[in-house]
C-alpha cells in the first residue's frame, strides 16, 4: 500500500509541476504579443500566494512531492507578473 501512495505522489508532483509549468505558457505569450492587456493580475497573486503557502508546508514536512510543484508555481507565475507590469501599457 505505502509503495501504491509514493506512486501517486509521484504523479501528482509530475502533473502539478506540469500544470504549473503551464504558466510558462502564458509567459511566452505575453512576451511574442508584448502584451498583457487581458491577463487577470489578481489570478496570478493568488496563485503566487497558494504557491508559497504549499512550498512552505512541504518544505516544513519535508515532503518534495509537495514541494517541488509549488515551487515552480512561484517562479512561473512571478514570471508572468514581471511579465504585466513590463507590458503593462501595451
Amino acid at each position: 500500500m505505502a509503495d501504491l501512495i509514493n506512486l501517486l505522489g509521484m504523479v501528482a508532483a509530475v502533473t502539478g509541476i506540469s500544470m504549473t509549468g503551464s504558466f510558462f505558457l502564458q509567459a511566452i505569450k505575453i512576451w511574442k504579443n508584448k502584451s498583457a492587456k487581458d491577463v487577470s493580475l489578481l489570478m496570478f497573486v493568488v496563485s503566487i500566494i497558494n504557491f508559497v503557502l504549499w512550498t512552505a508546508y512541504g518544505y516544513l514536512i519535508k515532503s518534495w512531492i509537495i514541494f517541488s510543484p509549488n515551487a515552480v508555481g512561484i517562479v512561473a507565475a512571478s514570471t508572468v507578473i514581471a511579465l504585466v507590469f513590463r507590458f503593462k501599457n501595451n
